[in-house]
Protein backbone atom coordinates (compact mmCIF):
# COMPACT_ATOMS: atom_id res chain seq x y z
CA UNK A 1 0.00 0.00 0.00
CA UNK A 2 1.09 3.27 -1.01
CA UNK A 3 0.02 6.87 -0.11
CA UNK A 4 -0.98 9.57 -2.13
CA UNK A 5 -0.45 13.07 -2.27
CA UNK A 6 -4.02 14.12 -1.86
CA UNK A 7 -4.77 11.56 0.71
CA UNK A 8 -5.75 8.48 -1.02
CA UNK A 9 -3.86 5.18 -1.50
CA UNK A 10 -2.35 2.53 -4.09
CA UNK A 11 -2.73 -0.70 -3.73
CA UNK A 12 -1.30 -4.11 -5.48
CA UNK A 13 -3.93 -6.53 -4.84
CA UNK A 14 -3.75 -10.38 -6.06
CA UNK A 15 -7.13 -12.35 -6.07
CA UNK A 16 -7.94 -15.53 -6.50
CA UNK A 17 -11.53 -16.14 -8.26
CA UNK A 18 -13.18 -19.74 -8.31
CA UNK A 19 -16.78 -20.37 -9.82
CA UNK A 20 -19.52 -22.35 -8.17
CA UNK A 21 -19.13 -25.51 -10.82
CA UNK A 22 -16.17 -27.98 -11.40
CA UNK A 23 -16.19 -27.04 -15.35
CA UNK A 24 -14.66 -23.54 -15.19
CA UNK A 25 -11.29 -23.52 -13.55
CA UNK A 26 -9.78 -20.72 -10.72
CA UNK A 27 -8.49 -17.76 -12.51
CA UNK A 28 -6.19 -15.26 -10.45
CA UNK A 29 -5.30 -11.51 -11.12
CA UNK A 30 -3.32 -8.62 -10.26
CA UNK A 31 -5.06 -5.42 -10.17
CA UNK A 32 -3.59 -2.07 -8.97
CA UNK A 33 -6.54 -0.26 -7.31
CA UNK A 34 -6.30 3.56 -5.83
CA UNK A 35 -8.75 4.27 -2.79
CA UNK A 36 -9.48 8.30 -2.12
CA UNK A 37 -12.32 10.14 -0.15
CA UNK A 38 -13.61 13.35 -1.68
CA UNK A 39 -14.82 16.75 -0.12
CA UNK A 40 -18.48 16.00 -0.10
CA UNK A 41 -17.66 12.13 2.03
CA UNK A 42 -17.87 10.12 -1.50
CA UNK A 43 -15.70 7.01 -1.47
CA UNK A 44 -13.61 6.32 -4.87
CA UNK A 45 -12.71 2.93 -6.11
CA UNK A 46 -10.58 2.82 -9.35
CA UNK A 47 -8.98 -0.43 -9.87
CA UNK A 48 -7.34 -1.61 -13.13
CA UNK A 49 -6.37 -5.62 -14.08
CA UNK A 50 -2.52 -5.82 -14.68
CA UNK A 51 -1.87 -8.57 -17.49
CA UNK A 52 -0.15 -11.73 -16.92
CA UNK A 53 2.57 -10.80 -19.45
CA UNK A 54 5.04 -8.36 -17.29
CA UNK A 55 2.29 -6.45 -16.12
CA UNK A 56 2.54 -7.94 -12.68
CA UNK A 57 5.33 -9.15 -10.31
CA UNK A 58 7.07 -12.55 -11.94
CA UNK A 59 5.09 -14.85 -9.29
CA UNK A 60 4.95 -18.85 -10.05
CA UNK A 61 1.42 -19.30 -11.20
CA UNK A 62 -0.10 -22.68 -9.63
CA UNK A 63 -1.46 -25.44 -11.69
CA UNK A 64 -4.74 -25.16 -10.76
CA UNK A 65 -5.14 -21.51 -11.52
CA UNK A 66 -5.53 -19.61 -14.97
CA UNK A 67 -4.20 -15.96 -15.36
CA UNK A 68 -6.69 -14.00 -16.46
CA UNK A 69 -7.34 -10.32 -16.88
CA UNK A 70 -10.31 -8.53 -15.29
CA UNK A 71 -12.26 -6.42 -17.57
CA UNK A 72 -15.02 -3.76 -16.70
CA UNK A 73 -17.81 -5.63 -17.20
CA UNK A 74 -15.58 -9.18 -15.34
CA UNK A 75 -13.51 -11.65 -16.66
Amino acid sequence: MLPTGNGGTIELVYTHVYALTTVAPARDFWTLRYTTSLENSSLVVCERSLSGSGGGPNVATAAQFIRGEMLPIGY
